[in-house]
């Protein structure tokens, strides 16, 4: 069941196989490069638009960091770890440093 795609197992127009749409590589990734579910992104696990693996969002790398630059739900931020627009970890909002600092 691959679908305009050159490979096996329901690829629809990739070029790997197994359920890649639109995608270079095998499994389930949505018009990414690598497998496993990433969606316009270029490595595994499920990466949205962005580099690295592990659902991040339009960021550069891994584990859910959406906007920004380093891993761990970082939103908009350069470290990781829920930081919101900020520059360093641990939930600040708007701020510099560490631990849930607000503006």
């Amino acid at each position: 069941m691959d679908n305009g795609g050159k490979n096996p197992d329901m690829d629809n127009g990739g070029i790997n196989p197994d359920m890649d749409n639109g995608g270079i590589n095998p499994d389930m990734d949505n018009g990414g490069i690598n497998p496993d579910k990433d969606n316009g992104g270029i490595s595994p696990d499920m990466d949205n638009g962005g580099i690295n693996r592990d659902m991040d969002n339009e960021g550069i790398n891994p584990d859910k960091d959406n906007g920004g630059i380093n891993p761990d739900k970082d939103n908009g931020g350069i470290n990781p770890d829920m930081d919101n627009g900020g520059i360093n970890p641990d939930k600040d909002n708007g701020g510099i440093s560490p631990d849930m600092d607000n503006g």
